[in-house]
């Protein structure tokens, strides 16, 4: 993987097509890394991807953040460090949280918007942080900033092309997260994978790259 400099820590970065235009950011979940966008991003066709291990996380240094808007700021150094002026943040789960503060605090640096198996406020049961306080400190830390996370009454600020998917069978972030989302960003579309569960683009990375090459291939032809 290639690497940049980021608040001059080492980041690493998967990426395919970099001078592809629309450039699509993908943004893991917590205690995760970049890896597990990759089926899924191999599949995509005609437009520049990125996948960075954020920090703390696989390979890239540097301490993980507490909160959702720490994370975001990371992603805009991260982009401005690679050249990357205006994309499309893709992000799973806690993730997906990212990308929406993302593109809420920076939209001049948002085209687009995917969020698969997320939601506008993604709290965590006070027995699973107990839990992971001494067993995994970077899921801790992670977890600790999903749970502080709502942004339920801003998704009104959003105008901005928005695609939302989401399993049938996730229990983590449920299919009603899925459908407020779509229901309070004006014109989301969304949509359904039957079957899958919360890491539907590990479970199911065909569906999930078809359902974004047809996004970003219509805001492409619209734009």
């Amino acid at each position: 993987m290639p690497k940049t400099l980021v608040a001059d820590l080492p980041s690493f970065y998967a990426a395919r097509n970099a001078g592809a235009h629309p450039a699509l950011l993908f943004i893991h979940g917590a205690g995760a890394q970049n890896g597990l966008w990759m089926d899924t991003a191999r599949r995509l066709e005609n437009m520049g991807v990125f996948a960075p291990d954020l920090p703390g996380h696989g390979q890239s240094e540097g301490t993980p953040s507490d909160s959702i808007p720490g994370y975001a700021q990371w992603l805009i150094a991260f982009a401005d460090a690679i050249g990357l002026d205006r994309f499309i943040p893709v992000g799973h789960s806690m993730g997906g949280g990212v990308a929406l503060q993302l593109a809420l605090d920076y939209p001049q640096r948002a085209e687009g918007l995917i969020l698969v198996a997320s939601g506008a406020r993604l709290r965590v049961h006070p027995d699973r942080l107990a839990a992971l306080r001494d067993s995994d400190p970077v899921m801790y830390t992670d977890m600790l900033a999903c749970d502080a996370f709502d942004v339920m009454a801003r998704l009104g600020e959003l105008h901005v092309p928005t695609l939302v998917i989401n399993g049938t069978d996730d229990d983590r972030t449920p299919l009603k997260y899925a459908s407020f989302l779509h229901d309070r960003i004006a014109g989301a579309e969304m949509v359904v994978v039957d079957g899958a569960g919360h890491e539907v683009m590990v479970e199911r990375p065909a569906e999930v790259a078809a359902a974004i090459q047809d996004f970003v291939d219509r805001l492409s032809t619209s734009a």
